[in-house]
């Protein structure tokens, strides 16, 4: 599952509306705790839910989809009916401000990560200096995933 809006913390509803065996099409609802009814979709669609942060590729997972219906049906025989719900939670692992104090060892180094889930796209790591004092830092690491470059 993927998102193109920020994640916030929330917790998700996905239930299926209509689904029977072989699960090669069904259909489902969206929704969020916070975002409330995000939208309804089809497996054999692409689904982008209203808020965008909720995206599901069409068709099952060995076809590069995101759905396992088909597959779990076949290998174990996973029966999934109409008015079932599939629960998940999302939240955004970043922070609006960083202090030395939010983190720190037994040698005074500290090592944490600043912002992760967030979309592949474009953003802005600000560094201000606050008390006329440089901070003290010695590495930045960036990591942007090979998938969907």
């Amino acid at each position: 599952m993927d998102h193109s809006s920020d994640w916030i913390t929330e917790e998700w509803n996905c239930v299926f509306t209509e689904a029977s065996p072989p699960y090669k099409d069904f259909r489902f609802t969206v929704s969020g705790s916070v975002t409330g009814r995000d939208g309804e979709g089809a497996a054999s669609q692409d689904f982008i839910s209203k808020s965008g942060r909720v995206i599901i590729r069409k068709g099952d997972a060995e076809s590069g989809g995101d759905w396992h219906l088909d597959r779990s049906y076949r290998v174990l025989k996973t029966i999934v009916n109409s008015g079932d719900t599939v629960k998940w939670k999302t939240y955004s692992i970043s922070m609006d401000e960083f202090t030395k104090s939010d983190c720190s060892d037994l040698l005074g180094m500290c090592s944490m990560i600043l912002f992760q889930g967030v979309p592949n796209e474009g953003h802005i790591l600000k560094i201000v200096a606050t008390g006329g004092h440089l901070p003290a830092i010695s590495m930045l690491k960036l990591y942007r995933p090979y998938w969907g470059r």
